[in-house]
């Protein structure tokens, strides 16, 4: 069985007259060039080259091969330009949760190159900062009204009913009124918080922020706790702007309100962030999801 890759190889060492030329011509080493040609040669149980000091020319063989191989090749894009004329004829929706607070326009050009992957894919933009999406149902319906959320993720009721891929994390800051005495401080440990008002969620919703409770206990530092909703919204910092001390706050709302200034909290959590889909996707999520973690991969290793 002939690969493609490996008939295009075969005609650029053809082409250049040797292994070493081709090798350069195809960013590949010499060696590597030359493992490809044994390997096709003891596949088709023929003798495809005539080496010697000057190159290679081709055998009888070889030059069957080669007089048929640019019709192959042609024939191969011919199919491969069907199959992404065909993909732009179907629209399959995608709808992405996008919130004020966790946008989802840009991601370092993430859509575009998830596009050009696959035409066939429309991407539908939700807001959700409105009274349709209530957390975490919004986390337990994924794929009802939302197929993918971009968010940080830190909910542990959820876990066993989403699917997870991470990008990176977010690191836990305090956030304060910018006339407060404590942003002449470069970071915020917990002992200067001793006495104030700090508004964070309830625990038993998040691991992470239950650790932050823990410690609270452990220096037996008097904090008063001011619960608010688990999922942060827009509403969430208008809300502390009016009225509140201090607020548990994570390193990505930093500049979320003009008026209010964050500091990185001096404890050694943080929160990841990324996607988060349904754990049961049909086959057109699936695939979308497949190649949406790649992209994501290839962010993560650059």
């Amino acid at each position: 069985m002939l690969e493609l890759s490996t008939l295009n190889i075969f005609n650029t060492v053809v082409e250049s007259g040797s292994f070493s030329s081709a090798s350069i011509k195809l960013f590949m080493s010499t060696p590597a060039v030359l493992h490809r040609m044994n390997e096709m040669e003891n596949s088709l149980g023929v003798s495809l080259f005539l080496r010697n000091s000057q190159g290679v020319t081709l055998t009888k063989p070889g030059e069957v091969l080669y007089a048929n191989s640019k019709q192959l090749l042609h024939q191969s894009e011919y199919i491969v330009d069907l199959v992404k004329k065909s993909a732009l004829k179907t629209n399959l929706t995608i709808r992405i949760g996008s919130a004020f607070i966790n946008p989802v326009n840009n991601l370092n050009g993430l859509w575009d190159k998830m596009a050009a992957r696959l035409p066939q894919y429309h991407l539908q933009f939700i807001p959700l900062e409105n009274d349709n999406f209530k957390f975490p149902d919004t986390y337990n319906n994924m794929g009802k009204k939302v197929d993918i959320l971009f968010s940080p993720y830190g909910m542990s009721s959820v876990q066993d009913k989403i699917n997870f891929i991470e990008i990176g994390h977010f690191h836990f800051t305090i956030m304060m009124h910018a006339n407060d005495p404590l942003t002449n401080k470069e970071k915020i440990t917990l002992g200067d918080l001793n006495g104030a008002t700090v508004d964070m969620m309830p625990t038993g919703i998040s691991k992470k922020v239950d650790n932050i409770y823990q410690e609270i206990e452990r220096q037996n530092l008097n904090i008063k706790i001011s619960k608010i909703d688990a999922h942060y919204t827009i509403n969430t910092f208008n809300k502390f702007s009016e009225s509140g001390q201090y607020l548990l706050s994570l390193s990505c709302w930093n500049d979320i309100l003009p008026g209010l200034v964050s500091r990185p909290l001096a404890i050694p959590y943080s929160i990841p962030y990324g996607f988060i889909t349904t754990n049961k996707p049909d086959a057109n999520l699936k695939l979308f999801l497949k190649i949406l973690q790649s992209e994501v991969h290839a962010v993560n290793q650059s």
